[in-house]
């Protein structure tokens, strides 16, 4: 899903949006909550940058979502 960086325990939060959003999908789950990925992190560490990489535009549902969490989001134009 993600890579994760850690130093003195602090994260960062780096993840490749595509993959989530086709594992949400595929899953059939019919909510995706972030906020529970992010409290398990949390446990562990301090999350000190969060950044998706994502073709927003194409799928809006899960923008909110990301928003919700203080995820910067990084526009990555999907081509075929």
């Amino acid at each position: 899903m993600s890579n994760i960086a850690a130093w003195n325990n602090n994260l960062a939060l780096f993840c490749d949006f595509d993959n989530v959003a086709l594992g949400v999908r595929e899953a059939k789950f019919p909510k995706f909550d972030m906020q529970l990925v992010l409290e398990r992190l949390l446990l562990k560490e301090n999350i000190v940058v969060k950044k998706a990489y994502f073709d927003w535009d194409r799928d809006k549902e899960f923008k909110p979502i990301m928003h919700d969490t203080t995820f910067e989001l990084i526009e990555i134009l999907h081509t075929r």
